[in-house]
């Protein structure tokens, strides 16, 4: 009995040190390219070091507790490239399909006479630069009249407005 808590208990740290990591590599766009580098090669030896110390705890073998550290530092890991991963697709999805979002806001002042208060109100089968977990990279605001639309990576902020085209600015 104790062997299936041990394993339950293993599993669920996994998956929550997966789905915590896929968030933070997700989440690039507000860390920085010094951080994230940081974090994609020491938040991985950090959880193998604490699970480690966790495990030492445990009566179990030597060998069992360093596999299990071993496999939870590689789920952190694969957290962070995965999240990674969504956040590039979501990006490039961004600069490939942000004029479509430009044309439904148009398209959308002229059946309403005003810009949407969100973005969710448009006419999109869905919205595009959708991350998997955090939604949109989308940054939007509108008083009515008028809208600025950006998004952002840690280097390049893209931005436009009802009355500009996309500018680029480091």
């Amino acid at each position: 009995m104790r062997d299936w808590r041990f394993i339950a208990c293993s599993a669920g740290a996994a998956v929550a040190i997966g789905a915590v990591f896929w968030l933070v590599g997700e989440s690039v766009d507000t860390i920085g390219p010094y951080r994230e580098f940081i974090l994609l090669f020491a938040a991985p030896a950090m959880v193998l070091a604490v699970a480690l110390l966790a495990l030492a705890r445990t009566r179990r073998s030597a060998v069992l507790r360093v596999v299990i550290a071993m496999i939870l530092a590689a789920v952190a890991a694969a957290g962070l490239l995965l999240g990674h991963l969504s956040f590039n697709q979501a990006y490039n999805a961004c600069v490939g399909q942000g004029d479509l979002v430009r044309m439904a806001l148009g398209d959308y002042k002229r059946h309403n006479g005003n810009y949407p208060q969100r973005l969710e109100q448009l006419a999109l089968e869905s919205l595009p630069c959708r991350r998997r977990l955090l939604g949109t990279l989308l940054h939007y605001s509108s008083s009515g009249q008028h809208y600025v639309l950006s998004f952002s990576d840690k280097f390049v902020t893209w931005e436009t407005t009802d009355e500009t085209s996309w500018s680029v600015s480091k």
